[in-house]
């Protein structure tokens, strides 16, 4: 019978006999969660003030904050609000943190939802284009980096281009984001793209 042996490197074996580095990774995620809790109650003002713009749906959802251990190997946590999702589709504003990468938030729209923000997501190519915001053009809908075969920036698109991108798939996602970094200047960053994608969900466009 063979042996089993654990082959580690130096590295690895500094790293296992150093508890420092977990308790330190840990506590980032908590101040992670906390930061998110105190976003959502910002979000959540806002979005009070825009009850007669937007549908119930949106303005009565409730947050819901989660973590795990291992998107594409790595930490994250995730704060989605609003959320909204029955038999026709999905919907939520995603507010993510990925260790190692970025703060983002995306819109995504799957089905009736989808279909039913269509043409104000249309109207708001310009605008979209102005804010930075990318687009999902994967075939694979719970892909979440900014590689180039995942997203595309708006402003590289022509019109017609972002139109097909959106008629072509069952859902939508439209994102940005901002490096680990700025983080900073997240909460301010996160809010303002909270506002534009919120935005989208209402029956028109916001004068800007």
């Amino acid at each position: 019978m063979n042996q089993a042996k654990i082959r580690l490197s130096q590295k690895e074996k500094e790293l296992i006999n150093n508890a420092d580095w977990i308790l330190t990774k840990n506590a980032v995620l908590k101040k992670i969660i906390q930061f998110y809790s105190e976003l959502q109650q910002d979000q959540f003002s806002f979005l009070q003030t825009q009850k007669s713009l937007l549908p119930d749906r949106v303005v009565f959802s409730s947050p819901k904050i989660s973590k795990g251990e291992n998107y594409n190997g790595l930490p994250y946590v995730v704060l989605d609000y609003p959320r909204f999702f029955d038999d026709t589709g999905f919907g939520a504003v995603r507010t993510m943190f990925w260790w190692g990468n970025f703060f983002s938030i995306t819109l995504h729209l799957s089905g009736q939802h989808k279909k039913e923000q269509e043409a104000m997501i249309i109207e708001a190519f310009d605008f979209l284009k102005e804010k930075g915001f990318h687009i999902c053009i994967n075939e694979k809908e719970w892909e979440h980096d900014f590689s180039t075969v995942n997203y595309v920036q708006i402003i590289k698109l022509s019109k017609v281009e972002f139109i097909n991108i959106i008629e072509g798939k069952e859902f939508l996602k439209i994102a940005c984001n901002i490096p680990l970094e700025n983080g900073d200047e997240a909460e301010s960053y996160l809010l303002e793209k909270f506002v534009v994608v919120t935005s989208l969900l209402a029956d028109q466009l916001p004068s800007r």
